[in-house]
C-alpha cells in the first residue's frame, strides 16, 4: 500500500506541471496525462473487481488498526484458495506484520494448494513468520512439507521448534514419531511436552504402531522413556513383544548382584 500512496501523490504533481505550461507554446500533445496517471492509480488501488472481489480485503493485512487487519483476513481465508496468488505477492512486503498475516491466512486455508506458500514463508529472515509459517503447514499437505518441518524442530529458536512439533504431530505422518522422541537433542521443557503431545496424537493412528515396533528396541535414555510413556495410550496387542524386553528396563529392574561385603543389591540401571 506504500506503493498506492507514492502513485496518489503523482495527478497532483503532474497537475502543476500542466498549470505551469499552460501559457507556453507549443501545447503538449500525443499523450493523455490525466489518464495515464488514473491507470497508473487504478492498478494500485485496493477498488475490488469483478475477479479480484478480495483486494479490499488484502489492503486491510496493511492496516494499521489490528481490527481491520482482522476482518480482512477472516475474510480471506473464507475465500480459500483463489486468494493464494495474491496472497504470495503480499508475502514480499518489506513489513515483517504484513507477512506474519499473510502466514496466519495461510494458515487458515491451508491444504495442499496453501504448502508452497507456506514453505516460502518458513524460510523468512523474520522468526515470527517463520513459526506462523511452522504453523500453517501443520495443516497442509505435499512435497516438502513433511521434510521442512523436520527441519525446523531443530532451529535455533524454541517458539518455532515448539511449532514444528505441533504441526508434526497434527500432519499425521507416522514418519515424525522418530524426530520427535528425540527429545534429549532438547533442554527447552515447552518445547518437550510439545514433542510428547505430537508423539501421543501420532500414536492414535492405526498405522503408527508398526513404526513404534521398529523404534522401541533403538532407543535409550529419556526417548526411550518418552516412548514408552505414549505407548501407555495405546491399546494395541501388537505392541506386547515389543515392549516385554524393555519392561524391565522402565523399572529399573535388574537380577541382583553381590558387592565385597556379600549383601546383595540391584545392579544400578
Amino acid at each position: 500500500m506504500r506503493h498506492f500512496a507514492a502513485v496518489l501523490n503523482l495527478p497532483l504533481s503532474l497537475f502543476v506541471v500542466a498549470a505551469v505550461g499552460a501559457s507556453e507554446e507549443p501545447k503538449m500533445t500525443g499523450v493523455d496525462v490525466v489518464k495515464t496517471v488514473e491507470h497508473a492509480v487504478d492498478a494500485f488501488s485496493s477498488k475490488n473487481t469483478p475477479t479480484r472481489p478480495w483486494a479490499d480485503d488484502l489492503a486491510a493485512l496493511s492496516a494499521t488498526e489490528p481490527s481491520v487487519a482482522m476482518r480482512g483476513q477472516r475474510n480471506l481465508i473464507t475465500r480459500g484458495a483463489p486468494v493464494l496468488p495474491d496472497l504470495a505477492e503480499l508475502a514480499k512486503d518489506r513489513d515483517p506484520q504484513v507477512r506474519a498475516r499473510v502466514a496466519q491466512v495461510v494458515m487458515g486455508i491451508g491444504g495442499a494448494n496453501a504448502a508452497s506458500l507456506a514453505l516460502t514463508l518458513s524460510h523468512d529472515h523474520e522468526a515470527t513468520v517463520r513459526e506462523l509459517a511452522a504453523l500453517a503447514l501443520g495443516r497442509c499437505a505435499g512435497e516438502g512439507v513433511y521434510e521442512r518441518l523436520v527441519e525446523l524442530l531443530h532451529a535455533p529458536q524454541a517458539d518455532i521448534r515448539r511449532a514444528a512439533a505441533r504441526s508434526l504431530g497434527a500432519l499425521g505422518d507416522v514418519r515424525a514419531l522418530g524426530p520427535l522422541s528425540q527429545r534429549e537433542q532438547d533442554l527447552d521443557d515447552l518445547v518437550r511436552r510439545e514433542r510428547d503431545s505430537a508423539t501421543i496424537a501420532l500414536l492414535q493412528l492405526p498405522t503408527a504402531v508398526p513404526m513404534l515396533i521398529t523404534l522401541l528396541p533403538g532407543s535409550v535414555g529419556a526417548d526411550r522413556d518418552a516412548l514408552l510413556e505414549a505407548c501407555a495410550t495405546v491399546a494395541d496387542p501388537r505392541l506386547g513383544p515389543a515392549l516385554t524386553p524393555l519392561a524391565a528396563l522402565a523399572l529399573h529392574v535388574k537380577a541382583p548382584v553381590q558387592d565385597g561385603d556379600g549383601c546383595s543389591r540391584g545392579a544400578p540401571a
